[in-house]
């Protein structure tokens, strides 16, 4: 009887949270992904190499609070105690929350300049700042990040840099496009927002990609640039156009011959067909020349 009950302890005892997970109470780390270097900042007690594997796993995209519940509702046929909550952020969501922005705005891409490691530990009670001069504009700017330990009274002081980003509309390829010489298709562009520090990089009129060819293949989902493009020519030497004459309310149309090539908005030379008389003309079309008095 006594052995009977001492095995059945023992047993109990083996099987219930058998694999501890401690570590500090705050973890910011530096990039989008809990990197292997920071996880090691999380102790796993008495956990096998499977157990080991299937918390990292749950954790490699994981932002909140670590808990006991947090952990068996990701991997619930594991046997595991938490020592205490550690709190995980990413360093972008941290600076975001202390650093004040007009709306629209963001902080993103950041690094910790003065960390050999890929994580910031501090402990519940601490006070965090960041103070920023300069991110009244867009672009990479240095970040001087303070910790303030109350209970020891020190103070530890991180640099980090980020760039300050403004969520900008795009225009991303549904598909793989190869490099072709003919214009592009509404179609194969989708509409999205990101946030860049750089907006006025990204081509954004989707009724104009038909004048527009690519001097470069594009991926599915990337946000096409004005770089990635080559303007097309609308109309070539020799060769006929519909000329749209304005002058106020009144409209006129009529023929001329291009004396060289055009692209979109070009101001080009033109002789009419009638009179031979050369006039100026802005490219609107293909084969089109808006033509004013």
């Amino acid at each position: 009887m006594i052995k009977t009950v001492i095995l059945t302890i023992y047993i109990f005892s083996f099987r219930c949270y058998s694999c501890e997970v401690a570590g500090p109470e705050n973890i910011v780390f530096n990039s989008k992904e809990n990197p292997s270097s920071a996880l090691e900042l999380i102790k796993l007690n008495d956990c096998n190499e499977v157990e080991v594997n299937k918390i990292h796993n749950s954790l490699t995209d994981f932002e909140g609070i670590i808990r006991k519940r947090t952990l068996m509702a990701e991997i619930p046929e594991l046997e595991i105690s938490v020592k205490k909550p550690i709190h995980i952020k990413r360093l972008q969501t941290l600076l975001n929350e202390k650093v004040p922005l007009p709306k629209n705005w963001k902080l993103i891409n950041p690094q910790i300049l003065t960390l050999r490691n890929k994580a910031i530990t501090f402990k519940k009670n601490s006070l965090v700042s960041i103070d920023c001069q300069n991110c009244t504009s867009t672009g990479l700017k240095n970040l001087k990040l303070e910790i303030f330990d109350h209970l020891s009274a020190q103070k530890k002081v991180l640099w980090v840099k980020a760039s300050v980003a403004i969520k900008t509309e795009v225009l991303s390829a549904t598909r793989a496009l190869p490099v072709n010489h003919k214009g592009l298709s509404a179609l194969t562009f989708k509409k999205e927002e990101i946030y860049s520090a750089n907006p006025e990089a990204y081509f954004t009129n989707r009724s104009q990609l038909i004048f527009y060819k690519l001097n470069k293949g594009l991926k599915s989902g990337y946000p096409v640039k004005f770089t990635d493009l080559s303007a097309l020519n609308l109309v070539v030497p020799g060769q006929v156009v519909r000329t749209n004459l304005k002058s106020g309310v009144i409209k006129l149309s009529g023929n001329a011959t291009p004396i060289k090539a055009g692209k979109m908005g070009e101001i080009i030379q033109l002789r009419t067909n009638n009179s031979k008389k050369i006039i100026l003309g802005r490219v609107t079309n293909f084969n089109e020349v808006e033509v004013e008095l």
